[in-house]
Protein backbone atom coordinates (compact mmCIF):
# COMPACT_ATOMS: atom_id res chain seq x y z
CA UNK A 1 0.00 0.00 0.00
CA UNK A 2 2.92 2.38 0.81
CA UNK A 3 4.07 1.78 -2.43
CA UNK A 4 1.03 2.57 -4.12
CA UNK A 5 0.63 5.73 -2.54
CA UNK A 6 4.55 7.03 -3.03
CA UNK A 7 3.79 6.02 -6.83
CA UNK A 8 0.58 8.05 -6.77
CA UNK A 9 2.38 11.05 -5.14
CA UNK A 10 4.80 10.85 -7.40
CA UNK A 11 2.60 11.20 -10.80
CA UNK A 12 0.96 13.99 -9.04
CA UNK A 13 4.06 15.93 -8.32
CA UNK A 14 5.29 15.35 -12.13
CA UNK A 15 2.39 16.69 -13.65
CA UNK A 16 2.02 19.51 -10.74
CA UNK A 17 5.25 21.06 -12.01
CA UNK A 18 4.78 20.57 -15.98
CA UNK A 19 1.06 22.32 -14.90
CA UNK A 20 1.94 25.48 -12.71
CA UNK A 21 4.77 25.83 -15.06
CA UNK A 22 2.84 26.19 -17.83
CA UNK A 23 0.35 28.39 -15.83
CA UNK A 24 2.86 30.99 -14.53
CA UNK A 25 3.63 31.75 -18.06
CA UNK A 26 6.52 29.44 -18.76
CA UNK A 27 5.00 28.66 -22.31
CA UNK A 28 4.25 25.49 -23.84
CA UNK A 29 6.06 22.68 -22.91
CA UNK A 30 7.43 20.02 -25.45
CA UNK A 31 6.38 16.45 -24.21
CA UNK A 32 8.14 14.79 -27.44
CA UNK A 33 10.88 12.16 -26.10
CA UNK A 34 9.46 12.04 -22.75
CA UNK A 35 9.14 8.80 -21.31
CA UNK A 36 5.79 8.51 -18.72
CA UNK A 37 5.98 4.91 -18.74
CA UNK A 38 7.94 4.15 -15.43
CA UNK A 39 4.92 6.45 -13.67
CA UNK A 40 2.39 3.97 -14.60
CA UNK A 41 4.26 0.47 -15.28
CA UNK A 42 3.09 -2.50 -12.68
CA UNK A 43 6.21 -4.21 -12.07
CA UNK A 44 5.76 -8.26 -12.02
CA UNK A 45 6.66 -10.08 -8.96
CA UNK A 46 8.91 -12.75 -8.23
CA UNK A 47 6.37 -16.00 -8.07
CA UNK A 48 6.58 -17.86 -4.59
CA UNK A 49 3.55 -19.53 -2.82
CA UNK A 50 1.80 -16.52 -0.86
CA UNK A 51 1.02 -15.43 -4.64
CA UNK A 52 -1.36 -18.94 -4.45
CA UNK A 53 -5.19 -19.14 -3.64
CA UNK A 54 -6.72 -22.73 -2.60
CA UNK A 55 -9.69 -24.37 -1.86
CA UNK A 56 -10.83 -27.08 -0.38
CA UNK A 57 -11.90 -30.01 -2.16
CA UNK A 58 -14.92 -32.13 -1.22
CA UNK A 59 -13.10 -34.90 -0.12
CA UNK A 60 -12.03 -32.24 2.90
CA UNK A 61 -8.59 -33.53 2.78
CA UNK A 62 -6.93 -32.02 -0.24
CA UNK A 63 -6.58 -28.80 -1.97
CA UNK A 64 -6.59 -27.43 -5.06
CA UNK A 65 -4.73 -24.54 -6.80
CA UNK A 66 -7.36 -21.66 -7.08
CA UNK A 67 -6.13 -18.02 -8.37
CA UNK A 68 -2.61 -16.47 -8.14
CA UNK A 69 -1.45 -12.89 -8.47
CA UNK A 70 -1.31 -12.51 -12.38
CA UNK A 71 1.92 -10.15 -11.63
CA UNK A 72 3.81 -13.10 -10.04
CA UNK A 73 7.19 -13.75 -12.51
CA UNK A 74 9.92 -15.79 -13.15
CA UNK A 75 10.04 -19.27 -11.35
CA UNK A 76 7.32 -20.98 -9.39
CA UNK A 77 7.24 -24.43 -7.43
CA UNK A 78 3.84 -25.22 -6.76
CA UNK A 79 3.80 -26.36 -3.30
CA UNK A 80 2.93 -30.74 -2.46
CA UNK A 81 0.93 -29.39 0.64
CA UNK A 82 -1.24 -26.62 1.83
CA UNK A 83 -2.50 -26.59 5.44
CA UNK A 84 -1.31 -29.74 5.98
CA UNK A 85 -3.46 -31.61 3.04
CA UNK A 86 -2.00 -32.50 -0.15
CA UNK A 87 -2.54 -30.24 -2.68
CA UNK A 88 -4.23 -32.43 -5.94
CA UNK A 89 -5.04 -30.69 -8.38
CA UNK A 90 -4.61 -26.81 -10.74
CA UNK A 91 -7.90 -25.65 -11.50
CA UNK A 92 -9.06 -24.29 -14.36
CA UNK A 93 -7.76 -20.92 -15.52
CA UNK A 94 -5.67 -20.97 -12.65
CA UNK A 95 -2.17 -19.35 -14.28
CA UNK A 96 -4.32 -17.97 -17.30
CA UNK A 97 -2.46 -14.96 -19.03
CA UNK A 98 0.47 -15.27 -16.06
CA UNK A 99 2.37 -13.80 -19.20
CA UNK A 100 5.82 -12.98 -16.74
CA UNK A 101 6.16 -16.86 -15.54
CA UNK A 102 9.09 -18.57 -17.33
CA UNK A 103 9.11 -21.54 -15.22
CA UNK A 104 6.54 -24.23 -13.63
CA UNK A 105 7.52 -27.60 -11.03
CA UNK A 106 4.38 -29.22 -10.65
CA UNK A 107 4.43 -31.45 -7.76
CA UNK A 108 4.15 -35.17 -7.45
CA UNK A 109 0.99 -34.24 -5.21
CA UNK A 110 -0.81 -33.11 -8.25
CA UNK A 111 -3.20 -35.58 -10.51
CA UNK A 112 -4.97 -33.27 -11.91
CA UNK A 113 -4.30 -30.13 -14.83
CA UNK A 114 -7.45 -28.03 -15.38
CA UNK A 115 -8.38 -26.55 -18.95
CA UNK A 116 -7.08 -23.85 -19.35
CA UNK A 117 -4.86 -23.60 -16.52
CA UNK A 118 -1.76 -21.91 -18.17
CA UNK A 119 -3.63 -20.67 -21.37
CA UNK A 120 -1.47 -18.02 -22.87
CA UNK A 121 1.62 -18.28 -20.74
CA UNK A 122 3.28 -16.96 -23.40
CA UNK A 123 6.75 -16.54 -21.72
CA UNK A 124 6.97 -20.29 -20.13
CA UNK A 125 10.01 -21.91 -21.13
CA UNK A 126 10.22 -24.97 -18.68
CA UNK A 127 7.36 -27.14 -17.34
CA UNK A 128 8.17 -30.12 -15.23
CA UNK A 129 5.28 -32.12 -14.68
CA UNK A 130 5.10 -34.24 -11.60
CA UNK A 131 4.77 -38.20 -11.84
CA UNK A 132 1.23 -38.37 -10.35
CA UNK A 133 -0.80 -36.49 -13.16
CA UNK A 134 -3.09 -38.73 -15.14
CA UNK A 135 -4.72 -35.97 -16.79
CA UNK A 136 -4.38 -32.83 -19.05
CA UNK A 137 -7.16 -30.87 -19.19
CA UNK A 138 -8.32 -28.82 -22.93
CA UNK A 139 -6.61 -26.22 -23.87
CA UNK A 140 -4.24 -26.45 -20.83
CA UNK A 141 -1.32 -24.72 -22.21
CA UNK A 142 -2.53 -23.60 -25.30
CA UNK A 143 -0.46 -20.57 -26.83
CA UNK A 144 2.29 -21.50 -24.20
CA UNK A 145 4.68 -19.75 -27.29
CA UNK A 146 8.22 -19.84 -25.45
CA UNK A 147 7.82 -23.80 -24.71
CA UNK A 148 10.44 -25.88 -26.22
CA UNK A 149 9.79 -29.48 -24.73
CA UNK A 150 7.61 -30.92 -22.81
CA UNK A 151 7.81 -34.42 -20.86
CA UNK A 152 4.37 -36.18 -20.18
CA UNK A 153 4.96 -38.93 -17.34
CA UNK A 154 4.14 -42.29 -17.32
CA UNK A 155 0.89 -41.93 -15.26
CA UNK A 156 -1.10 -39.76 -17.72
CA UNK A 157 -3.65 -41.38 -19.51
CA UNK A 158 -5.13 -38.25 -20.98
CA UNK A 159 -4.47 -35.08 -22.99
CA UNK A 160 -7.24 -32.98 -23.74
CA UNK A 161 -7.98 -31.42 -27.11
CA UNK A 162 -5.88 -28.56 -27.63
CA UNK A 163 -4.26 -28.73 -24.67
CA UNK A 164 -0.99 -27.38 -26.45
CA UNK A 165 -1.90 -25.85 -29.14
CA UNK A 166 -0.16 -23.50 -30.53
CA UNK A 167 2.64 -23.91 -28.86
CA UNK A 168 4.57 -22.27 -31.48
CA UNK A 169 8.34 -23.21 -30.53
CA UNK A 170 7.50 -26.52 -29.44
CA UNK A 171 9.89 -29.27 -31.02
CA UNK A 172 10.12 -32.08 -29.07
CA UNK A 173 7.72 -34.22 -27.25
CA UNK A 174 8.42 -36.75 -24.44
CA UNK A 175 5.17 -39.18 -24.34
CA UNK A 176 4.99 -41.12 -21.46
CA UNK A 177 3.94 -45.05 -21.46
CA UNK A 178 0.28 -44.80 -20.47
CA UNK A 179 -1.53 -42.03 -22.60
CA UNK A 180 -4.33 -43.96 -23.79
CA UNK A 181 -6.69 -40.82 -25.26
CA UNK A 182 -5.23 -38.16 -26.79
CA UNK A 183 -7.35 -35.18 -27.84
CA UNK A 184 -8.25 -34.08 -31.23
CA UNK A 185 -5.94 -31.01 -32.34
CA UNK A 186 -3.99 -31.52 -28.98
CA UNK A 187 -0.46 -30.94 -30.56
CA UNK A 188 -1.93 -28.57 -33.56
CA UNK A 189 -0.28 -25.24 -33.93
CA UNK A 190 2.90 -26.58 -32.84
CA UNK A 191 4.73 -26.02 -36.27
CA UNK A 192 8.00 -26.64 -35.17
CA UNK A 193 7.49 -30.15 -34.14
CA UNK A 194 10.20 -32.71 -35.28
CA UNK A 195 10.29 -35.36 -32.40
CA UNK A 196 7.86 -37.38 -30.50
CA UNK A 197 9.87 -39.64 -28.21
CA UNK A 198 8.37 -42.79 -26.81
CA UNK A 199 9.55 -45.64 -24.75
CA UNK A 200 6.78 -48.05 -25.68
CA UNK A 201 5.57 -48.68 -29.34
CA UNK A 202 2.80 -50.96 -28.44
CA UNK A 203 1.50 -48.54 -26.23
CA UNK A 204 1.73 -46.30 -28.79
CA UNK A 205 0.32 -47.84 -31.17
CA UNK A 206 -3.11 -48.01 -28.59
CA UNK A 207 -3.43 -45.10 -28.49
CA UNK A 208 -6.85 -43.20 -29.30
CA UNK A 209 -5.22 -40.29 -31.45
CA UNK A 210 -5.76 -38.25 -34.17
CA UNK A 211 -3.22 -39.11 -37.46
CA UNK A 212 -2.25 -35.02 -37.84
CA UNK A 213 0.52 -35.25 -34.59
CA UNK A 214 2.39 -36.84 -36.92
CA UNK A 215 2.74 -34.22 -39.84
CA UNK A 216 5.88 -32.64 -39.44
CA UNK A 217 7.42 -34.92 -36.65
CA UNK A 218 9.24 -37.88 -36.34
CA UNK A 219 8.41 -40.94 -33.99
CA UNK A 220 11.69 -42.32 -31.82
CA UNK A 221 11.28 -45.10 -30.27
CA UNK A 222 14.17 -45.13 -27.63
CA UNK A 223 15.96 -42.47 -29.37
CA UNK A 224 15.87 -44.48 -32.54
CA UNK A 225 13.75 -43.38 -35.36
CA UNK A 226 10.76 -45.41 -36.62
Amino acid sequence: MKNIIKKSLSVFLVFAIIFGSAAAGFGEIDFKGVDFSGLFAVKAKAASESDLSFYLNDDGQSYSVKDRNSSMAGELVIPSTYNGFPVTSISEYAFRYCTSLTSIIIPDSVTYIGNDSFYNCDNLKSVIIGDSVTSIGEWAFYDCDSLTSIIIPDAVTSIGMCAFFSCSELTSITMGSGITDLGNQAFDGCDKLTKINIKDLAAWCGIDFYVGILDNAGLYLNGELV
